[in-house]
């Protein structure tokens, strides 16, 4: 990508965001958290999506807000946002650093797709815990996530049957004439990944009995069934494995309540793909493909070779076990050792090979915070809990599915993150509120009359 270019995108988003901003800041978050799964390859170097569009906007957000919202009373905070802050700065100082070392440059990969993408999903992440400011708009958040999701669910579920059913190619499909199902989402994985996060989040309302959707019961599990249905359509195993992963949280939860439904479900699901992929019709290939694709051994064993020689470029020094091998180091290599250029497709390996045990522990602790904060929500059984375990459920999808994919850049991945702090945030101050309310009583001293008369503290 030319530097005009890149100059000329960025002026584009910034008369766009400015324009949103002017109008108002809340809109253009919903339209960001509704437009996650909208992406385009616009040139090969980075992945767009629609809700890049409204970064600029979000950015605008965090600088000129303040004074709109000084009278209101400040959210209690845990340590996330600074574990975010501590992790960026060692991702992208260091990170480059150690490459620019190693490599005697910043790969262009580096910081167009690797740093700028982090600066992006940092300010989306402080500017929904800046403009989620009430509960109630902690549950439109959840709600434009969970409905948005599903609404272009069921249009990538139409792509679906078009070319299962009817051979006919088109944009829902990867590559247009595949049988994966990829949605409006540059890759089949990606949206797997994005909609086991959609359908847990569905799940953990459903078994919670929330009424935050304003739907009816059975419109909820038609939505999950078809969400189920989708995911498996991606024949991604990482997605499918990190579906199983949240569902067994879930039942941790809930329990006997979910087990039987989430028998019917699966069931239901299963029943489902097999008609889909064994309906001969006018594509009598589709089964053989589909469970070929499944059951294939060459991307497993593509992804081990690429594994082993992450691990023995983490072994050539002393010192990178510590600091890494720099940010992009292993992109810019394996041209030598594969013939092309690849990333390792594993989100904990990649962040231990190129920045060392120090971003690896970092990014763990960012996880770990957000789960604590979650289950603080779930043990006070308050009105969030059921958002709280769908957001946990998530979260444990993610991070099972990232033993498959990169999952830093996933920008509902970044979603969850924030939610975890502001239900965090919003229980913490009822808390508090619940003990300084009962302060005055305890420190009311009991009266006693003594015999002659006076009264003493008793």
């Amino acid at each position: 990508m030319s530097v005009p270019a890149i100059f000329g995108i960025v002026a584009a988003l910034g008369v766009i965001s400015l324009v949103l901003w002017l109008k108002t800041p809340w809109i253009g978050l919903l339209a960001w958290v509704a437009a996650l799964s909208i992406q385009y390859e616009l040139f090969p170097e980075v992945r767009l999506a629609i809700s890049d569009l409204l970064v600029p906007s979000l950015a605008l957000t965090l600088l000129f807000t303040t004074t709109k919202i000084k009278n209101k009373t400040r959210q209690a905070r845990s340590s996330l946002p600074v574990l975010m802050l501590t992790f960026a700065a060692v991702f992208i100082i260091l990170g480059g650093a150690v490459a620019y070392y190693n490599l005697g440059t910043i790969p262009q990969w580096t910081w167009l797709n690797k740093d700028l993408g982090l600066l992006d999903l940092l300010i989306c992440f402080f500017a929904i815990i800046r403009l989620v400011d009430s509960r109630g708009k902690l549950y439109t958040i959840v709600r434009t996530f969970v409905l948005s999701g599903s609404a272009l669910n069921i249009l990538a579920l139409a792509g679906g049957v078009a070319r299962y059913f009817f051979g006919i190619p088109n944009v829902m499909i990867y590559n247009t004439d595949s049988i994966r199902l990829a949605g409006l989402m540059v890759n089949p994985s990606a949206y797997g990944g994005f909609i086991l996060c959609v359908l847990l989040i569905q799940l953990a309302l459903l078994f919670g009995e929330s009424t935050l959707l304003r739907l009816p019961r059975w419109a909820q599990r038609t939505n999950a069934a078809l969400l189920g249905i989708a995911c498996s359509m991606t024949i991604s195993r990482s997605s499918l494995l990190g579906l199983i992963g949240g569902l067994l949280v879930l039942l941790a939860f809930y329990r006997t309540k979910a087990m039987l439904r989430l028998v019917g479900f699966a069931l239901a699901t299963v029943l489902t793909v097999g008609v889909v992929t064994y309906w001969y019709g006018y594509s009598p290939d589709v089964a053989d493909d589909f469970w070929v694709l499944v059951f294939s051994e060459t991307t497993i064993e593509d992804r081990m070779d690429i594994n082993r020689a992450a691990l023995e470029m983490l072994r050539e020094s002393p010192t990178n076990p510590i600091t890494g091998i720099g940010v992009g180091t292993f992109w810019a290599r394996s041209e030598h050792e594969f013939g092309m250029e690849m990333i390792i497709h594993n989100e904990f390996l990649w962040l231990l090979v190129e920045t060392g045990v120090v971003g690896f522990c970092l990014f763990i602790g960012v996880i770990l915070r957000a789960l604590r904060n979650c289950l603080y929500v779930v043990r006070a059984r308050g009105p969030d809990s059921p958002i709280s375990v769908g957001i946990i459920c998530s979260i444990v999808g993610m991070i099972v599915w990232m033993q498959g994919g990169e999952g830093l850049g996933q920008r509902h991945f970044w979603l969850l993150l924030a939610l975890s702090e502001v239900s965090y945030g919003f229980q913490r101050k009822a808390r508090l509120a619940a003990v300084f309310s009962r302060l005055p009583r305890l420190c009311q001293q009991p009266q006693v009359t003594n015999p002659h008369g006076n009264v003493q503290a008793g």
